[in-house]
């Protein structure tokens, strides 16, 4: 065998490679994108709200299509009716893998640190929601979420923030642009600027293909560029939380969310070797209060 063909079988390895991985990108998005049942993991909730010293509601809502949501909407124990409509609101958005409620650690603090309470929605697909998830599907549960807490007698839009982490900082980021009147500010933390920027991340054999003008950017059916909506919140006060050590989400793409607008009232918080899931744990002194600041800056003003 001599060298041309030992380069041509190469090339045509390779090509195969790339062909195989443009092949599984297009005919298994969903399934890459959205992770409802994390492997080895049983699909049914691990625990309830109550199991760490909060009470909720159990809340079922109908997306705009007719699918089924589950919810929780959760706030401290030994509180009177009157005081939990009193509260604060945070509506979390949660990661794309699990269901919500593998959240209840991270929640649990954010009810205590931050004196409120907590709606989080289990996309469709999720937990005990109907349906398969899509970017459209996503966004309509989202709204169908905004819509029924904004017909509650306890609804107030300048002491509700948005929150969401990887990709539900890009549901985050939607539902904001969507309902910018029933919200005071946004959280986001760890998202990326949109999934063509995130598949040759994940997928390196796409990167010829796929990314910023390549040839089959066509291939990507979930788009979520929050880096062309979120321009739209100007206005709106945004903290972005940025872990500089993110082994999923490269940080870079943070910073490019941030730097659409860089400045009032939008804010950056970096966290030095915070990992993409658990700097709420790993960097909590630094981490906590810079979220209550920003948060406490927008619902008791």
């Amino acid at each position: 065998m001599n060298w041309a063909q030992v380069l041509l079988r190469g090339a045509v390895a390779i090509g195969g490679l790339a062909t195989f991985t443009v092949g599984l990108l297009y005919a298994l998005q969903e399934k890459i994108i959205y992770v409802p049942v994390i492997p080895g993991v049983p699909r049914g909730y691990i625990a309830l709200p109550e199991e760490y010293g909060l009470d909720y509601e159990d809340i079922w809502i109908r997306s705009k299509d007719g699918i089924k949501l589950h919810a929780w909407l959760m706030w401290r124990k030994g509180l009177d009716s009157e005081q939990v409509k009193a509260l604060p609101l945070v509506v979390f958005f949660q990661e794309n893998a699990g269901n919500m409620s593998m959240r209840l650690h991270f929640l649990r603090a954010l009810v205590a640190v931050l004196n409120c309470k907590v709606f989080i929605l289990s996309y469709r697909g999720y937990g005990e929601s109907e349906g398969s998830p899509s970017e459209g599907g996503l966004q309509m549960d989202a709204s169908a979420a905004m819509s029924y807490l904004a017909s509650r007698d306890d609804h107030l839009p300048d002491k509700t923030v948005i929150m969401g982490r990887s990709l539900g900082g890009a549901v985050a980021i939607y539902t904001a642009v969507q309902h910018k009147k029933d919200i005071a500010g946004v959280i986001v933390e760890n998202t990326f600027t949109s999934i063509m920027d995130m598949a040759p991340q994940a997928l390196p054999p796409l990167r010829p293909f796929v990314g910023e003008g390549k040839p089959c950017n066509w291939l990507i059916r979930n788009k979520w560029e929050s880096i062309r909506s979120i321009s739209s919140l100007k206005d709106t006060p945004m903290l972005f939380l940025v872990s500089l050590a993110d082994e999923i989400v490269h940080p870079g793409q943070m910073t490019r969310l941030f730097g659409v607008h860089g400045t009032e009232p939008w804010s950056l918080c970096e966290f030095e070797d915070a990992a993409h899931m658990d700097c709420y744990h790993t960097h909590g002194p630094l981490y906590w209060p810079r979220v209550k600041t920003f948060f406490d800056e927008l619902v008791m003003s």
